[in-house]
């Protein structure tokens, strides 16, 4: 009995977990969903204020130069 309770207790979770996961991929890639609207944020901040590619490549640059040294040693 307390087999086949965990069995349709772990049927359950995993029923759930997917669920979750497909209603969050729906709302995401939808038309005029939640991904399209932070890339078209994102788009809209790199063409209006060029200014912050400067500090972003700048922080690119200093993070891949600590990671490569500390790979090294």
């Amino acid at each position: 009995m307390k087999q086949i309770f965990e069995y349709i207790q772990s049927f359950v979770t995993i029923a759930l977990i997917l669920a979750g996961i497909g209603g969050i991929a729906y709302h995401m890639f939808k038309e005029n969903g939640g991904l399209g609207k932070a890339l078209g944020r994102l788009w809209d901040v790199n063409v209006e204020t060029p200014v912050i590619a400067i500090p972003v490549t700048i922080g690119v640059i200093v993070i891949a130069k600590l990671w490569h040294n500390h790979a090294r040693a």
